[in-house]
Order: C-alpha cells, then structure tokens, then sequence
C-alpha cells in the first residue's frame, strides 16, 4: 500500500470531550500561532475519532485509552515551523516583557531538558462526564520541540521513525483537523510496528517503548530486519548526527541493545556484532550431593544470548 497524507475535520462535539487539553492556555496559544501537535497524543486522538480498538462497539474503550495514556507519562508534543515561530510562541507563552521579566506561565513549572521545553502539569484537571464516558481525571504534560522545526506537517511525518507516529493535529479559522498516515491507520489496525528509518539512536528504545506500552510488534518484514541491522550498526560505531549528546556510551550501548532484543529478538548475525562489548551476570546451578549451590559468574551477554537463540531453535 502507498503511502498517503490523509485530512479529517475534527467535529465540536467530539473536541469538547477534550475542551481541558485544547483550552489549556499553552496549547491554545500555540495552536493559535500555527504550530502542531503530533505523535503519541494525537495518536491517542486518532485512535478514539477512528475507533481504532479490538471492541469496536465499546465506546469507553478508546476514551479510556486517552486517559491511560496520560495516567502512564504520556505527553503532548508541539511542533513549530522556524525557531522565529518559536519565539513568538515563547514571548506569548512566558508573558515576556523585557528580557529581565519573564513571568512563570499560568503558575506551572517548566525546565529544559535536551531537545524540549517541557512544561509540568498544573492543578487544572482534564476530565470527561457523560452518559457513555465514565468522569476521568489526569493530569497532561506538555513538550514543545525546540531542536527540530518542520515547515509543514508531511516533513514533520519523514522525521519520525515509525509510521506509528505519523498523526498530528493542528487549527485554522474553522476548527481543529487531524491529519493521518494512511500506513499509520493500517499499522495500528494490525497491531504492526513499521520502522522508516535509523537517525536517531533512541530507535532501540523507542522498539521496546511501543512494543510493550502500546501493545504493537516489529513486522517482520525484510526493510525492518535491514533496518535493524543498520541500526545496531550505528550504535557499534557511534554513526548519529552531532546534536545527539548521549549518557555514557557504553551504558547507553547496553541499555539500548537489550531493549531492543527484548521487544524484538536479534538474529545470531545482529547479536554477534556485540560479542565482547556487554558483560553479564548470570547464576549457574551446580549438583552438589543431594542438592544443588548456586554460582554466580561473568558471561559474555551476546555469546550467552546466541547459545539461548540456538537451544530454542532446537526444541522447536
């Protein structure tokens, strides 16, 4: 199936479910200042506008999804244009008067972290009540981008490495619209993860993320077992963009390896690229008269992982 960039106008009644997200003033005043929000959250909204759930006639389901998704760490993401884009949305936001008066926005709190500006809930609770929809109450975390800027919503897409994520939300004069992959809506109809690309050197983690959050497995398909060996490539030899500062190498090596083979696998080949790199601690039963002592020793973790893949091809 090709690829297409697909539109739906978001209806009021529909958006009033969500009259706390889409009224809190921070989202408001950068949807208002043309930014968007994409991936997980729009996702999520995707996912209850299109009823996209194993009961399709359970109209709590994908709304209790919405709620999960926040209760779990879920965040909405914001997407600008430019970093002048950014800007203006900042001097709105921080109530900027001169460079020495920036006022905390709506009392929240707020900190930097590598690629965000990420503002912490506030005492607003984002809640629903109706005869169908149970109250929920939660709290939502907002993260505006501020390392990356796309000039529209189909570049914005390319960026991610997933079709997965390929959602996003944004408003005009008439309303709010979603805008949607139509691999994206397949995938997650089939409960498939599709990886597009390998820039970034979280790909492993983001694999154990949506694999075991969101329910979803690695098609296996030959593009994604190319992909993943190019990734554990990448991470072999440290092959990522400049702007990706990273904790210590080898722990982040280790982290991310072992992520992905728990969410997906590796072959013998993929592990084998890792012999010597990751040690581990594993415990050995040794007979001992009528019993057994237990003895804790250093393996190799790639060689151990190999000999497991080989005994569990064996008994099948």
């Amino acid at each position: 199936m090709k690829e297409k960039i697909k539109s739906a106008r978001l209806p009021p009644e529909f958006m009033c479910l969500f009259n706390d997200v889409f009224n809190d003033k921070i989202i408001s005043n950068c949807l208002e200042n043309n930014a968007i929000i994409a991936g997980g959250f729009a996702r999520k909204i995707a996912h209850m506008f299109f009823n996209i759930c194993k009961e399709k006639n359970n109209v709590v389901l994908p709304y209790q999804r919405v709620v999960e998704y926040f209760k779990l760490g879920g965040d909405i993401d914001v997407f600008t244009a430019s970093k002048e884009n950014l800007e203006v949305i900042e001097d709105i936001i921080f109530d900027k008067k001169n460079c020495n008066d920036v006022q905390h926005p709506e009392g929240r709190s707020f900190f930097g972290s590598q690629f965000s500006l990420n503002f912490l809930p506030d005492q607003h609770l984002f809640h629903r009540t109706s005869n169908t929809i149970p109250e929920q109450k939660i709290f939502h975390t907002i993260q505006i981008v501020n390392k990356f800027f796309f000039k529209d919503i189909n570049e914005c897409f390319k960026s991610f490495d997933f079709n997965n994520c390929k959602y996003a939300i944004n408003k005009d004069a008439e309303g709010y619209n979603l805008y949607y992959s139509t691999l994206a809506v397949e995938d997650d109809v089939k409960g498939l993860l599709n990886i597009c690309h390998t820039n970034s050197p979280f790909l492993g983690n983001r694999i154990y993320k949506y694999s075991y959050k969101h329910d979803l497995k690695v098609n296996d398909s030959e593009n994604n077992r190319e992909l993943l060996k190019e990734f554990c490539l990448k991470l072999l030899t440290k092959s990522w963009d400049k702007m990706y500062k990273l904790y210590s190498e080898k722990t982040f090596l280790e982290y991310s390896v072992k992520n992905l083979n728990k969410a997906n696998s590796l072959s013998a080949d993929s592990l084998s690229l890792f012999i010597g790199k990751i040690n581990q601690h594993i415990n050995i039963m040794i007979p001992q008269g009528y019993g057994y002592y237990i003895s804790n020793e250093i393996v190799d973790w790639a060689t151990n992982e190999i000999n497991r893949l080989n005994k569990d091809n064996t008994c099948k």
